[in-house]
């Protein structure tokens, strides 16, 4: 489900799919227990007293940022070049075709707007806007920026990416925050918080709302990992250093419990974040950023009172993936970034006792930007002129593709074994260009395949050894010009459990 691991919480495991099953703890005699049932049935809020949903509030919190946008983009000068020479009006947009993809920079189209779409995300769902209202909050507010931007033609690329990015990166924060806001105080906890779901702390404050703390009831699992690699690629083989770190949230008191039935999953209740990165001597040779968020979904379970049993996850929601690898010392860092709508996933689990087996499926219709690897390679592998006013301005283009993953996990008490494969494309799109009169055929295509294998052993005490190793494929296209590069790695890491 794309969610990684680890825990605080009702229960700890290293990840979900390891998680044994057990049943929900009673809460201790000094946890406070929530006076009065959430608002709106979306159990994500627990209060002392009932907190009313704010829907006006929240569009007028998003309207004032969107203001602010809007007043810095009057101070900012126009841009030179025939993109901006046309002043475009909502009336443009919506009846005349001025709609385009953008040439805007990779860092404005795949930080910068998912940044927008996850704070436009989070102001509704700070005043207690349920999961689906929020999305809608941000799908209008991208869509209103669009109308607005006046210098511009709309933009496709953004009218999906800010949304779907907004939704996948602000609802797995949001979700963090929530359930540090149900957790027992502490200072760390109030200040992380803050940091992930700034808005709902805001929304609180303003409403003199007193968090009902206590056990958060759910199941909270957060991982952080070093170790060191070693990897053969085009250029021979290289040392380097690793770190990762995420978590993933189940926000059902049922998941994983002992019991028999089926649960609808309508408001966030499984998400998940993870970011890491790898170095060498030569610098950074690694970096993603992954998030997503189940918006629907059917957790189904048979466990009995031993743990042993079964249950499945099956659900849609949205994705966004950000990241680079560094395949030469001296080409380009190949960044792609991608929004996936939707991302549909599977969790099948075997529980009895102490062995446990996971299988796991993942698909999305994806679209995002990619550097065109074949281009990197050989500048001069098609016509200039027929490149996309984003590749030939900024260095990438739009694709528009898929992606598939499998993982299947053994685990036998501390020991575990997982094998996974992934595989995503993106066929290039560039018509209509953003260049008035200009219709680009340069075709480019990007593939992406990887698989590992890991062995892990846990050692007591929140720490955990694993070895792995690693294959890793790039495939690209640029017209008749085709560049492929391939990598093996192995691995050694040490994890916190905390």
């Amino acid at each position: 489900m794309a969610l990684s691991a680890g825990a605080t919480g009702r229960a700890s495991a290293s990840s979900p799919e390891e998680a044994e099953a057990s049943p929900p703890r009673a809460l201790e005699p000094a946890e406070t227990v929530p006076a009065q049932p959430p608002a709106g049935g979306d159990d994500t809020f627990r209060y002392l007293q009932p907190q009313p949903a704010h829907p006006a509030r929240a569009a007028a919190w998003i309207g004032l940022e969107l203001s602010l946008h809007l007043a810095d983009y009057l101070l900012t000068a126009r841009p030179p070049g025939p993109i901006y020479e046309t002043v475009y009006t909502p009336l443009d947009k919506l009846a005349h075709g001025a709609v385009s993809y953008d040439a805007n920079t990779f860092r404005t189209n795949f930080l910068g707007h998912p940044i927008m779409g996850a704070s436009m995300y989070q102001l509704a769902r700070g005043n207690r806007a349920p999961a689906w209202l929020a999305s809608l909050y941000t799908l209008a507010g991208s869509t209103t920026w669009e109308l607005i931007e006046f210098q511009e033609k709309a933009s496709i690329n953004d009218l999906v990416v800010t949304p779907v990015a907004g939704v996948a990166l602000g609802e797995a924060l949001f979700q963090m925050a929530a359930h540090l806001d149900r957790s027992p105080p502490s200072a760390a906890r109030t200040v992380l918080a803050w940091l992930a779901a700034p808005w709902k702390k805001v929304a609180d404050a303003v409403d003199g709302a007193t968090l009902a703390r206590g056990d958060p009831a759910d199941r909270l699992e957060a991982r952080a990992s070093l170790g060191a690699a070693g990897a053969d690629g085009v250029e021979g083989r290289r040392g380097e250093l690793r770190a990762a770190a995420g978590w993933s949230l189940w926000r059902d008191t049922c998941y994983g419990a002992p019991g028999h039935g089926a649960t609808a999953w309508l408001d966030g209740q499984a998400t998940g974040l993870r970011v890491s990165g790898a170095a060498g001597t030569g610098g950074v040779t690694d970096a993603r950023l992954s998030s997503s968020a189940l918006l629907a979904a059917l957790y189904a379970r048979s466990i009995d009172p031993g743990g042993r049993g079964a249950d499945l996850v099956a659900g849609a929601g949205a994705g966004f993936d950000l990241g680079g690898h560094a395949w030469t010392r001296q080409g380009p860092f190949d960044l792609a970034g991608t929004v996936d709508v939707p991302r549909a996933a599977l969790q099948a689990r075997w529980l009895d006792g102490p062995l446990r087996l996971t299988a796991r499926l993942d698909a999305a219709l994806r679209f995002g930007g990619s550097r065109s690897f074949a281009l990197d390679g050989d500048p001069g592998s098609v016509p200039f002129d027929t490149l996309p006013s984003v590749q030939q301005q900024n260095g990438y283009h739009f694709g528009l593709g898929g992606m598939l993953q499998a993982a299947l996990e053994l685990a036998w008490g501390p020991a575990s074994l997982e094998a996974a494969g992934r595989a995503e494309s993106l066929d290039g799109v560039a018509n209509p260009d953003p260049t008035p009169g200009y219709h680009p055929g340069a075709a480019l295509d990007e593939r992406w395949k990887d698989a590992t294998v890991r062995a892990a052993w846990r050692l007591g005490n929140g720490f955990e050894v694993g070895v792995d190793a690693g294959w890793r494929q790039r495939w690209s296209r640029a017209g008749p010009t085709t560049r492929t590069a391939s990598e093996r790695s192995w691995g050694l890491s040490f994890t916190a459990i905390p």
